[in-house]
């Protein structure tokens, strides 16, 4: 039995379509904890901003380790973390108000210090589109939970080119959990065969993709580490991936 041509493309976000630095997820950092501490003294907390600083690493740490495990932290629950390591108390929220406002602090400064757009990423887009082809976003969400990354897509004007958005922490799995990859194609109505993903990851967007019948392309620009072994393609750059995908739709695979 033939696999079908393919009819959608599913896109990893973060290293794919967005490209973040260093210094700007530390510029992140430094304005999330100092509103976090204005918050918290302007409430009567006796808080080193010091204190949150280490924290907030120590919430990052625990994030990835769980994130390895496959599930994934909501905002609540890294905020959980990082105030019992900074106030060394086990429940420290005082309440809703003032949680509801850590938590905007929180994420918030992902808009104001936003990654990088990737140069080609709309006239990827826009060439896919112009294919009749479905298109779908599936991203793991560490600090910036899918409300914000909605927020920021919008900012970027990629939010209407997708059909659908699928988050990790609105699942409570993160790639290359199937439950995530399952989630996005049952909202796209397409079987797994007939619809390519691509991302930087081989463990995360390659091994899960490919796990659940998926095809699956690796980006991986010269220079940046990664096995493409497992891949049905690896491309250098974002551009080679509207011709890759018109290639395959035009001839379809013998049977596997």
């Amino acid at each position: 039995m033939e696999r079908p041509v393919i009819q959608g493309v599913t896109f990893d976000l973060w290293s794919t379509l967005i490209l973040d630095r260093p210094d700007l997820m530390e510029r992140r950092k430094e304005l999330r904890v100092r509103r976090m501490w204005e918050l918290l003294t302007r409430a009567g907390w006796e808080v080193k901003m010091e204190a949150l600083a280490r924290g907030y690493d120590r919430s990052g740490e625990q994030l990835v380790q769980v994130q390895a495990q496959e599930r994934d932290m909501d905002t609540r629950e890294q905020l959980q973390v990082l105030l019992s390591h900074a106030l060394g108390q086990g429940d420290p929220f005082p309440g809703e108000e003032l949680s509801a406002q850590l938590e905007e602090a929180y994420v918030q400064p992902v808009v104001e210090v936003p990654p990088l757009l990737v140069s080609s990423a709309v006239w990827v887009l826009d060439e896919l589109r112009r294919e009749g082809l479905k298109l779908g976003l599936i991203s793991n969400t560490g600090r910036t939970p899918g409300w914000m990354s909605r927020r920021l897509l919008a900012q970027y004007g990629l939010d209407a080119y997708f059909d659908t958005l699928t988050f990790s922490n609105e699942l409570g799995f993160t790639k290359p959990h199937s439950a995530i990859f399952l989630s996005a194609l049952e909202k796209l109505n397409l079987e797994p065969q007939a619809v390519v993903h691509i991302g930087d990851d081989p463990r995360t967007d390659i091994k899960g993709a490919k796990g659940v019948g998926m095809r699956a392309v690796l980006l991986n620009p010269p220079g940046q580490a990664g096995a493409g072994d497992e891949a049905d393609s690896c491309i250098a750059d974002l551009r080679e991936l509207p011709p890759l995908v018109r290639s395959w739709r035009r001839v379809a695979p013998p049977p596997t």
